[in-house]
């Protein structure tokens, strides 16, 4: 019906009559597939995508893993800064939270067995459980401010209250909201850009990169 549409095709190219999946935007259409200069929805937009979308329960369900999402697809590490190789946050945030529960598990498992055969829980056992927890607390809501503060750079974002702390307050008080926040803006699922719980990138992992596809969105409107 000519029409024009930007689509990726699989690394070896494709063939006449071939079929592949792909996510696909029509090149006419004005404006970046990431917005600049605002925030795509406000953070308490949480059921904007549905009450049974992918985001919403894997943000309050596994809040890490889509966090490690949303640094994937931005190339971040897990400590929010931007690389310029290839890099899996998700697949680290897998090993980190892991850790941690295996970490409370065996620290757990000493308490119950001193409980059981009446022994005392001593001040370490209980200092052990509180600086693990203490710890992953504290590095959660950095990874969140970090991602957070490279959304906003990248995208040219500026903070609107709680100045210079945002996106600490943000990721203090409303952790899940604010990775649920970031992972819509990141993502132009309201096109029909499908979401996936267990990606490296919460996305279709047939479907384009979106640091790819920005940068061929930018080069075509230009």
């Amino acid at each position: 019906d000519g029409r024009r549409f930007l689509a990726i095709v699989p690394p070896n190219g494709a063939k006449k009559g071939q079929t592949f999946k792909c996510f696909m935007r029509e090149i006419d259409t004005p404006g970046p597939t990431v917005p600049t200069g605002a925030w795509r929805d406000r953070i308490c937009d949480c059921f904007r995508l549905g009450c049974m979308h992918v985001v919403l329960w894997n943000t309050l369900i596994c809040p890490l893993l889509a966090l490690g999402q949303i640094m994937t697809r931005m190339q971040l590490d897990v400590f929010g800064r931007k690389l310029k190789t290839r890099v899996d946050a998700w697949s680290t945030m897998w090993g980190i939270g892991t850790f941690w529960i295996a970490m409370n598990v065996f620290i757990y498992t000493g308490h119950h067995y001193k409980m059981v055969n009446q022994l005392y829980v001593t001040m370490p056992d209980y200092i052990a459980f509180s600086v693990l927890n203490a710890t992953m607390l504290i590095y959660f809501i950095y990874a969140i401010a970090a991602t957070r503060q490279a959304i906003r750079k990248k995208y040219l974002i500026r903070e609107n209250r709680c100045y210079d702390l945002e996106d600490y307050c943000c990721a203090t008080f409303c952790a899940p909201c604010s990775i649920g926040q970031m992972a819509r803006h990141t993502a132009p699922y309201e096109d029909g850009l499908e979401a996936y719980a267990c990606t490296r990138t919460g996305l279709d992992e047939e479907a384009v990169d979106l640091e790819y596809v920005n940068k061929l969105f930018s080069s075509t409107n230009e």
